[in-house]
Parts: structure tokens; C-alpha cells; sequence
């Protein structure tokens, strides 16, 4: 029995193997030529079965050894072209295992794999370099099927096989029962056709018509002892059935091939050499993979002892700021200046900190190239994904709270924006579409950009649903800009059309996104033109853990603004505020800047009431355009704060970012800038409409 430690160390080498493994398989994918990422899979593998055999996994550690085998004779000979886009399918089951594996270690359930599993892959490893290929099965033409029905004792049947959901290996799975059937019988016909099942399977059903001198029982006895087939219905039929039905079926698959050949001839004018060379441009996403260094350069660190060192160090954050107060009451100056002096390495150890809690976005990224193929795949478009600025760092927690929202608007992107190949050539563009997902920093913020080369939304589909959700009258909606109906399509439950366009698949999941991104502290942009393409931009902070912040009171509260978002501080003068509209602005160098006062906005005291503080006027940036002035009560020192995440039972309200404990001990808000401002630019859109 593996112990504990065993088990640790399983999960978290595995982790790491699996995801080269993907890559591997994906770089090979893109260039069959290159035998890198081959020598590369053979040496993983390896690996992995020394590292299963060692978390005491016996059957999974054999299955790592058939396919250390089967990509060793595909290092020394090449795959062939007929083959590889079965080796490739192989490969990528072969992952779905071991991440479905380690899933359920990771649960808690130390269950080893089926052993006549592991068998039935040995088997197929071993049938691929003979005769692993489903088109082995020829239909029959009449004339053989009548000779057979006529011999005696011969009967027919169709057989109704359905394979599990869970089922891995579907191709596989299929030659087995191919091969056990034709042991007692022969296959006559398949629907869908034998060349046409491999994409049946996707479907994980399939029909088979049968002739066999045993009976009925006999055949489901046969088929009982294949693993993973969860429904089978086997039909005697008489000849005269059997033989229209599968005449039926030939006639069908003639019908749909010509039809096919057909449309096929609306892609004569296609430029085969420019599709090669944007093929050729798909495999510099994937970089070479160079051998590890002997040289040990980093530890893993559980990242629960990670989170547990960053909570002390802000225990030490407000123990310091807590003593710095006391001396400045006492006039201590010796004590103050020794203080002061661990400014220094208290900021050395706060970077180091945060570095330890940064990652790169590549690290999530990076299976993105996954989800893009198999979406792909499934709903039949041709792309490459365009992966930039992979190398700037983020807080992991805020990675790991953007990744839903990123895989929803990728898949949206490859659903709903891109077109099909065919829509492609038609609008002269490359069937090959394109999906760019850049990342970059600007002052405290990361930017994070999903772009397609697709549809774009259709605009006026949306004036349409503004229009008979009542929201506006038909000629009102037409003076309605692109950014004010974004407004719109972010609003819950707006956009619930039946049509499968654009606009369909990004309702109600983009309402739900955008919430997301706000409770995060960040910010969501739309840009779309019609058949150029769509652009999302994310904005989120680049950490939550300790920022630097501006001590304010209003009425007799505690608040602190992050100093990144603030550009200047002023005494408020009731003499530069202005109105417009009935809007208060207060002006600032020739700037005209919409105003909130704190006060007001959080509620903290009626609008009649006056302090006696000397008000202050706070200059806010969301962006170099994007502006707003705070006013409140009373301007207090700055210093380190902690935050810690904000809910509360009584408001739902996202102007808060976190709270905070100051060196005096007091509790403090920490006012969410970029939220505020955002509304408040969204109220006054909404408000000029009207």
C-alpha cells in the first residue's frame, strides 16, 4: 500500500507530465514531420510508468508501458499519413485516461484500472501496426449478401450497439467488436457506413447488419464480454428485409456523396499553397521544449503553506503599522528612525511575496490549445490560436477566478463568431479563422484580450430585441451607437434569442461574465465590426493582497483608496464645480470631471447634512480617459493594507474591493476605484439616452 507522501508526490509530478504530455501531442499534431514531440511522448511516458508503478498502480503503470512501446516504433519509423490521424486520436485518449485518472486520485479514490482494459489496449497497440483500421470492413455488394443468406442454417440480424459515455478508446472499442463478431459470422454492412464510423462514435452509437449460424443468445453472449458497451438490441430480420435495408442505406450514402461533391466545388478557387503556409504558421504557437536541467533552479512549494506565509506577513504588516502610531504619539524619534529603517526589507520580503504568488498567465493558457481543437473539431471549422504576451505574471488567484470566464468567451468565439469554411471562402476570407488571445500589463491592471476574425454581432438584431422588449421605439433605437447597445446585451436574460447567431451565444453567459469580472474588481469591454471580427477585453487588478493605500474619513468612518488609482489630491473648492445637464462636474486644468461624493454615494449620511471637515477632492483614473473626482471628509495618512475579501448579509453592493485592519486597529473599507467609475460612466450613457 502507497503511503501519503507517495501519493503527494504522485499527483504532483503527474500534473506536470500530463500537461507536456498535451503539448507534445499537439506540437506533433501541427507538424507530423517533426519526430521531436515523439522522442519527447516516449520519454514521458517512461517516466510515467516508472511514477505509477511507484504509487503502487500496477495496471495503469502497464498501460504506460504499451504505450512507451507503441511510440517506440513510431520513433523509428515514421506513422503513416493513412494512420497518423488514428495515432493522433490514440494519443489523445490515451491523456483523457490519465487526467481522468488523476481526477479521481485527487478525490480520494485509489482505484487502479480495469486489467482486461489494459489488455484490450495492448491488443489494439498491437493490431495498429497490422490491421487496426474500422474500413477493414468492406459492405458487401448483393450478390455476396444473397449467396450467404442462401446457405442453410444462416440468419440475419441488425445489432444496435451503444458505447458508454465514459468510454475512451471508442475506435478501439469498435475493432473489438468488430473482430469478435466476425469470429462467429460476417459483417455484411454498418450504418453509418465502415468509412464514415469513426465519426459515429462520436455519437457513441451504430447499427451493424449480421449474418451468423448462431442465435440470437449466442451473439449477446459474444457481445456481453466486451467492456463498455452499455445498450445493445440485436433484431433478426428476414432476407427480404435484410437485403432492402441495407439497399436503402447505399442508395442514402450515394444521395449524400454527390450532394457533397457538389458543394465541394464551391472551394475550387481556394488557395491550396496559402492554406499550407497558415498550417505551417499554427506550429509556432507551440515552442521547442528543450531536455530539463540537471541543475536543480526551483522547488515545488505547496501552495497552502504559500497562503499561510502570506497571512502572517500581513499579521506583521498591521502589527508594524500599529507601532508606528504608538511612537508617533510618544515623540520616540530614535525608536521612529530605527522603525522607519525596516521599511526597507519589509518591502524586499513583500516583493519576494508577491513573486511567489505570481504566475505566468502561460501556465493557464496553454490548455487552452485543447479546448480550441476539440470545439473546433466538434463543430466542424478550421482555426489557429494566436497565444501573445504569455509571459506576464499574475496574482494565481485572480487567474484561476478569470479561466471560466475566459473558456466561455473562447467557445463562444469558435461557436458563435467564427463561420464555417465554407461561409469563409464564400466572404473571400482564408477558411482558416483566427483567435487571438494577447495579454498585457498597464500600471496596476492586466489586460486580457479574446479577438476572433469572424461574424462580428449583428447590431441590428439587438435594435430589434431593444425595440420589442419596448426599451425604445423603433426610430430612437436607430440613433442608438454600437457602445450603448453593449449596454444592453450585458443586461441579465436581454439577449434570449432562438437564432443560432452571434448574438444568441453571448447573452445571458456575457451578463454573467461581466458580474464576475466586477466582483473581481475589474472592468469589461466590447468591440465588434461586421465580418471583421469581435473583441473582449478583461481588465482585472494584478493583485489583491497588500496594496498601498490612502487613508480617507468620511463622516466617522474608516476608507482607503488604492494610491495606483489616484492622481492627484486637492482641497475641495465649492467654486470649480460646475453642472452640465444636471450632472455636477468639478474642473480641473481645463478638464471637466464628473464628481461623487462618498458620502452620498455609500449612503454614510443624509444629503441635508454638513461636516465640519475641510473636504477633499480626490482625482481617480480608471484610464488615461476614463476620470472622476471623490470628494470626502478628511484626508488621513498612507500606508500597507491587507485585504481581505468583503461580503456582507445586508448589500450586495461591488463598490467595496476588501477590508482592512489599520496599525490602530480600527477596521477600514477599501473603496473599489475601477467599479465605481464604471458605473458612473454607465449611468451617465444611460442617462444621455434618455
Amino acid at each position: 500500500m502507497s503511503s501519503k507522501d507517495d501519493i503527494k508526490l504522485f499527483i504532483s509530478e503527474s500534473e506536470d507530465l500530463i500537461q507536456k504530455t498535451e503539448e507534445e501531442i499537439l506540437s506533433f499534431e501541427e507538424n507530423p514531420e517533426n519526430s521531436k514531440p515523439i522522442k519527447e511522448l516516449f520519454f514521458t511516458f517512461h517516466t510515467l510508468k516508472g511514477l505509477t508503478a511507484m504509487a503502487g498502480f500496477d495496471n495503469l503503470s502497464k498501460f504506460c508501458h504499451h504505450f512507451e512501446s507503441l511510440l517506440e516504433n513510431a520513433k523509428e519509423k515514421k506513422v503513416s499519413k493513412s494512420k497518423r490521424q488514428n495515432f493522433i486520436g490514440m494519443l489523445f485518449e490515451s491523456l483523457d485516461v490519465l487526467r481522468n485518472f488523476l481526477n479521481r486520485v485527487k478525490k480520494g479514490d485509489l482505484s487502479d484500472i480495469d486489467g482486461n482494459f489494459v489488455e484490450d489496449i495492448k491488443n489494439s497497440f498491437e493490431s495498429f501496426e497490422t490491421v487496426y483500421d474500422i474500413t477493414f470492413i468492406q459492405s458487401l455488394n448483393q450478390e455476396e449478401i444473397t449467396k450467404l443468406l442462401n446457405q442453410k442454417q444462416n440468419k440475419s440480424f441488425k445489432i444496435y450497439v451503444r458505447l458508454e459515455d465514459t468510454c475512451v478508446f471508442k475506435k478501439v472499442r469498435l475493432f473489438i467488436i468488430f473482430r469478435a463478431l466476425n469470429e462467429n459470422g460476417k459483417i455484411c454492412c454498418t450504418n453509418p457506413a465502415p468509412e464514415d464510423l469513426e465519426k459515429a462514435t462520436l455519437r457513441n452509437e451504430f447499427e451493424i447488419y449480421y449474418i451468423t449460424q448462431n442465435k440470437k443468445d449466442k451473439i449477446s453472449q459474444v457481445l456481453d464480454e466486451i467492456l463498455e458497451i452499455e445498450n445493445k438490441v440485436i433484431t433478426p430480420l428476414n432476407s427480404g428485409e435484410f437485403k432492402k435495408t441495407i439497399t436503402d442505406l447505399k442508395e442514402k450514402w450515394e444521395t449524400e456523396k454527390s450532394e457533397s461533391m457538389s458543394s465541394e466545388l464551391l472551394l475550387d478557387d481556394y488557395d491550396e499553397e496559402e492554406d499550407i503556409e497558415e498550417i505551417e504558421r499554427v506550429s509556432e504557437i507551440v515552442g521547442d521544449f528543450s531536455e530539463d536541467n540537471i541543475k536543480i533552479t526551483s522547488v515545488k512549494v505547496n501552495i497552502e503553506h504559500l497562503e499561510e506565509l502570506m497571512n502572517y506577513f500581513g499579521e506583521l504588516i498591521i502589527m508594524k503599522n500599529h507601532i508606528n502610531q504608538l511612537l508617533k504619539k510618544k515623540q520616540d524619534r530614535t525608536l521612529v528612525r530605527l522603525i522607519d529603517k525596516m521599511d526597507k526589507p519589509f518591502l524586499d520580503i513583500q516583493e519576494i511575496l508577491f513573486k511567489l504568488k505570481l504566475v505566468r498567465v502561460e501556465s493557464t493558457f496553454r490548455k487552452y490549445k485543447r479546448l480550441v481543437r476539440d470545439v473546433a473539431n466538434e463543430t466542424g471549422k478550421k482555426l489557429r490560436l494566436i497565444l501573445e504576451g504569455t509571459n506576464v505574471e499574475i496574482d494565481r488567484k485572480i487567474l484561476e477566478e478569470i479561466n471560466s470566464p475566459l473558456v466561455q468567451l473562447i467557445r463562444n468565439a469558435i461557436y458563435h463568431g467564427i463561420e464555417s469554411p465554407r461561409e469563409r471562402v464564400k466572404k473571400g476570407k482564408n477558411e482558416l479563422g483566427t483567435l487571438r488571445l494577447r495579454t498585457y500589463r498597464r500600471s496596476g491592471s492586466i489586460f486580457i484580450e479574446v479577438q476572433d476574425d469572424g461574424m462580428g454581432i449583428n447590431y441590428d438584431k439587438i435594435r430589434e430585441k431593444v425595440v420589442s422588449r419596448r426599451y425604445y421605439n423603433s426610430e430612437d433605437a436607430k440613433q442608438l451607437s454600437d457602445e450603448d447597445l453593449h449596454q444592453f446585451i450585458l443586461m441579465p436574460g436581454f439577449s434570449t434569442l432562438s437564432d443560432a447567431d452571434i448574438l444568441s451565444g453571448r447573452g445571458m453567459g456575457l451578463a454573467i461574465m461581466a458580474e464576475k469580472i466586477k466582483e473581481l474588481g475589474g472592468d469589461f469591454n466590447i468591440q465588434s465590426q461586421k465580418n471583421i471580427g469581435t473583441k473582449f477585453t478583461i481588465e482585472v487588478p494584478f493583485t489583491r493582497a497588500i496594496l498601498r493605500a490612502q487613508l480617507i474619513q468620511i463622516a466617522d468612518d474608516l476608507f482607503a483608496i488604492p494610491t495606483e488609482n489616484i492622481k492627484q489630491i486637492y482641497f475641495y473648492n465649492p467654486n470649480q464645480v460646475e453642472y452640465i445637464e444636471g450632472e455636477q462636474y468639478y474642473k480641473i486644468k481645463s478638464k471637466s470631471l464628473p464628481v461623487i461624493h462618498l458620502d452620498e454615494h455609500l449612503n454614510m449620511v443624509d444629503k441635508s447634512t454638513t461636516n465640519s471637515y475641510k473636504k477633499i477632492a480626490i482625482w481617480c483614473q480608471r484610464d488615461e480617459e476614463n476620470s472622476v473626482v471623490f470628494i470626502a471628509d478628511k484626508q488621513l495618512q498612507q500606508l500597507d493594507v491587507v485585504v481581505k475579501p468583503f461580503k456582507s448579509n445586508y448589500s450586495d453592493s461591488r463598490d467595496i474591493l476588501g477590508s482592512s485592519i489599520t496599525g490602530e486597529g480600527g477596521i477600514c473599507l477599501i473603496i473599489d476605484v475601477l467599479s465605481i467609475i464604471s458605473n458612473k460612466l454607465n449611468e451617465n450613457i444611460i442617462s444621455k439616452l434618455k
